[in-house]
């Protein structure tokens, strides 16, 4: 049995989509540029420093730095990969004036930045709202503000043994569209041994806020918006629905079971026929499992109707390089000059930065590339970010709750209206401390 223990936390390290994603990731030349920006010569000779984590992932903004000096040889982009305590190192460095020009995003880190004033927002000159609004049409530019240009985004998939689907005598390439047609094919394909112990799952969670995409496919969210003000809306019919989605799994169909290994495991060591998660289990899969790797089949997750009425369920919206305070004014004029570049010219750089992750790509151009539509993964990411409801900040109180709720309900046995009474509590309380600012 093959253990890698990767949880959606550890995702970031792993040199993830071995195949699909190396392929995107050297389509030098493949995609379409946009116009040449004419970018003025820097004078002077200036350094800009790009911090981010992952070393895979960070050479590729390496490559545009060094793509950029042949436009403009005065100017050295070094990136430096920080694997560790770097949110520590960027806090403490940006208010000593000793950060770097750039940083690579995280959504929690980024709204803690802005709180304390420490990005600086995009030139509206350079990047109007026609040109963010057309190059990246599926960003919530309103939730996430002028600040940073998205990478991509991870929409939830439905993920299934084709072998293990076929076995139970049902069609893999007619996988289940409603709710009731899943529960009853994770039934059939559940297994258990003499003693009833568990033995196949007919279904294993992916425990990243896990109530949100059965919430969002039946319409409900866990806040509301009165104006500016955030309104906890935990305690609610359609809460109450995504949490009898999982307890009736567990108890009525007996299908999962929360002390499996995680989700990437258990698929990948055949203790799991299906699945519903996000995009980046499948690189996962493709790189660490690739025997199982070619008995998966996917597609859109199953709802209540079998319909997005109104979304599949939910998505991540990665971020890309945001420019940061208290640098000489030189080595922020180059620096939002690469990022002008980066965005508007070096499509090659974007969608390279994307695939590596497994991300739909956020800009329109690679959305049609050849590389993307002619993928089938890929087309399917696409063709659900937009029935995908993004949650925008996610605070990590708030993710922290998503686990005591699960283990309330499935350790310590309480019911469902209790844990949603302690759900929503909890969920004021954080509004009220200033943990959660930006939810949608």
């Amino acid at each position: 049995m093959t253990t890698k223990n990767l949880n959606r936390r550890d995702f970031l390290k792993m040199a993830a989509l071995a195949g699909i994603g190396a392929g995107l990731a050297a389509c030098k030349g493949q995609a379409t540029q946009e116009p040449t920006v004419e970018v003025p010569p820097t004078p002077e000779p200036v350094t800009v420093t790009v911090w981010g984590w992952w070393g895979d992932r960070m050479k590729f903004f390496q490559d545009g730095g060094d793509r950029y000096k042949q436009k403009q040889p005065n100017v050295t982009v070094e990136v430096v990969t920080v694997d560790q305590d770097l949110w520590q190192k960027v806090f403490a460095s940006v208010p000593a004036g000793t950060g770097p020009t750039l940083c690579k995003m995280i959504t929690s880190n980024y709204f803690k930045l802005r709180a304390e004033n420490m990005v600086i927002e995009l030139d509206p000159v350079t990047f109007p709202d026609s040109f963010l609004k057309e190059k990246f049409p599926n960003h919530n530019w309103q939730g996430y503000g002028r600040y940073v240009m998205p990478e991509g985004e991870q929409t939830v998939i439905f993920a299934y043994n084709k072998k293990m689907m076929e076995d139970a005598g049902l069609d893999p390439n007619k996988p289940p569209r409603t709710w009731d047609e899943f529960f009853l094919a994770a039934q059939k394909m559940t297994k258990v041994d003499a003693n009833g112990t568990l033995t196949l799952e007919g279904f294993a969670y992916d425990d990243w806020l896990p109530f949100h995409n059965p919430l969002f496919q039946k319409g409900g969210n866990a806040i509301k918006h009165e104006g500016d003000q955030l309104i906890a809306n935990f305690n609610s019919p359609e809460m109450e629905a995504a949490m009898q989605f999982f307890v009736d799994l567990a108890q009525k169909y007996k299908a999962w079971d929360k002390a499996f290994p995680y989700f990437t495991d258990a698929i990948g060591n055949r203790q799991a026929a299906t699945t519903i998660c996000e995009a980046w289990g499948h690189g996962v899969w493709v790189s660490d499992f690739p025997e199982v790797y070619a008995e998966l089949g996917f597609d859109v997750p199953p709802t209540p109707t079998g319909e997005a009425s109104p979304y599949y369920g939910r998505k991540n919206m990665v971020l890309g390089l945001a420019s940061l305070i208290n640098r000489p004014e030189n080595e922020v004029t180059a620096g939002q000059a690469f990022l002008e570049y980066f965005y508007k010219e070096d499509l090659e750089g974007q969608l390279a930065v994307s695939s590596i992750s497994g991300l739909v790509p956020a800009h329109a151009e690679n959305l049609v590339n050849p590389k993307v539509t002619g993928d089938p993964f890929f087309a399917l990411g696409a063709k659900l970010s937009p029935k995908c409801y993004d949650i925008v900040e996610i605070s990590g109180p708030f993710s922290d709750l998503q686990y005591t709720l699960m283990d309330m309900l499935f350790v310590d046995n309480k019911s469902v209206k209790e844990t949603l009474a302690f759900g929503q509590t909890e969920m004021e309380k954080e509004i009220t401390a200033g943990d959660i600012t930006a939810m949608y």
